[in-house]
């Protein structure tokens, strides 16, 4: 995928400070997490990743907003929404090692921080305080998943994007 260059305002949070707030990493331990992790910048409706492909890369959302999506019956359905802070994988790629259903685009100007998953695997199990943080991150998914069902059974697609609205 070729870099755009667009002008991008400073990016909200990045990799490094987002370990520095969530784990407790020596300065060493940072630098060597963070230096797995290349910047990307997208622009706004740009493809991240296609449908149908298999990527095993850890996508950690320095600037933008994006979205995960599929087609059903030729209809485009957003499945999950990332925002600056936040970090996705393509779980089939990644875990299961088949081509995954979704596809993820930039919703506005986005910069991306990337790393290879299996690389960044390899410093996890290096680092016991990483091990916690990535259980932690297990965790915030699984609450997401949680609370997406949640509102897929009880709440209108107005009362989803309200909730969206209101937590970013």
């Amino acid at each position: 995928m070729d870099l755009k260059l667009h002008n991008f305002k400073p990016y909200n949070m990045d990799i490094l400070q987002y370990f520095h707030e969530r784990a407790d990493l020596t300065e060493e331990q940072v630098r060597k997490v963070s230096s797995l992790f290349k910047t990307k910048k997208y622009a706004k409706k740009e493809q991240i990743i296609p449908m149908y492909s298999h990527s095993n890369k850890l996508y950690f959302i320095a600037e933008g907003i994006i979205r995960i999506y599929y087609l059903k019956n030729d209809k485009d359905i957003t499945h999950m929404f990332f925002t600056e802070g936040q970090i996705t994988v393509p779980v089939e790629n990644v875990f299961y090692n088949k081509p995954s259903p979704y596809a993820m685009e930039a919703l506005e100007d986005c910069a991306i921080q990337i790393a290879d998953y299996r690389e960044l695997e390899k410093v996890l199990f290096e680092i016991p305080a990483l091990q916690k943080l990535a259980q932690s991150i297990y965790i915030d998914v699984i609450s997401r998943f949680s609370n997406r069902l949640y509102a897929m059974q009880f709440q209108t697609a107005k009362e989803r994007y309200d909730s969206l609205m209101e937590l970013h």
